[in-house]
């Protein structure tokens, strides 16, 4: 049923793709046996950018390398076992804080004495559990150091003024000038885009269909997607077309560069 209503839905609207959310992709493939190909993309690598791009602007702006930081996973299933790979590939510190989801809801933490020494030694905690009261319920803030940064995919989010450190949202992207048609819920702003929506973009605008999470990333960089933490909310004129023509180089420059990838390996 979900795939009949995607495919009305693209069919009404004129979309080129679908991308699923969060783990539905994964979750569709292995339960129900259909394929995460064009014109449906799986959202992880999205979400995996979005975690990326907001770590390595946090690490910009403390002047630290990936490799004087350590970073803490709190859930994520199957994403948290991607980012612990492509982490590590990047050259950062990083831990799986492992989580027993309880039968009637909520969570605690599997291994309470080990948690604790990775989260009073983490710089950033990635949030992957479902939503902000499932965080403030997992004994997690009680044990962070005062230097730590949270960088949230719950929904709802963490409430800010009920923990002691600095939390951050970590799945809103932008690229100049692109913005969503209409309005979207939840107060989302029309040129913020979900991160898990990177996948489907990227492969349905600029032909990018990339497996491998790392060059995934460096990808939607390449392109000029980022961090919606890295722009002010408005910009100046000069700044606006500055970073609108970068955007027409970068689109140039890589269209030909997956073109003439295509033109070698037909």
């Amino acid at each position: 049923k979900i795939i009949t209503r995607m495919q009305w839905a693209m069919k009404f609207s004129g979309a080129n793709g679908c991308g699923f959310a969060g783990q539905l992709g994964p979750i569709l493939e292995r339960r129900h046996g259909f394929a995460m190909k064009a014109p449906f993309f799986n959202g992880i690598p999205g979400t995996i950018f979005g975690i990326d791009n907001t770590i390595s602007f946090l690490a910009r702006q403390a002047e630290k390398k990936p490799f004087e930081l350590s970073v803490a996973v709190l859930g994520g299933g199957e994403i948290g076992a991607i980012l612990l790979k492509h982490f590590t590939t990047r050259g950062y510190g990083i831990h799986l804080v492992n989580m027993t989801f309880k039968r009637h809801g909520g969570v605690v933490l599997s291994n309470p004495d080990e948690a604790k020494q990775q989260l009073k030694a983490a710089d950033y905690v990635i949030n992957l559990l479902p939503s902000g009261d499932i965080f403030l319920q997992s004994g997690v803030p009680e044990l962070l150091a005062s230097q730590t940064t949270v960088i949230d995919f719950g929904r709802p989010g963490i409430p800010k003024d009920q923990v002691k450190v600095k939390v951050v949202q970590g799945n809103r992207v932008q690229r100049t000038r692109m913005k969503f048609l209409g309005a979207l819920p939840a107060g989302w702003q029309r040129d913020r885009f979900p991160a898990c929506s990177i996948s489907s973009i990227l492969a349905t605008n600029f032909g990018v269909m990339e497996q491998n999470v790392t060059r995934f990333c460096d990808a939607a960089s390449n392109f000029a997607f980022h961090t919606a933490l890295s722009s002010p909310p408005t910009q100046p004129l000069h700044a606006r077309c500055s970073q609108g023509l970068k955007n027409i180089y970068a689109n140039i420059i890589l269209e030909d560069l997956y073109s003439l990838q295509d033109s070698t390996t037909s």
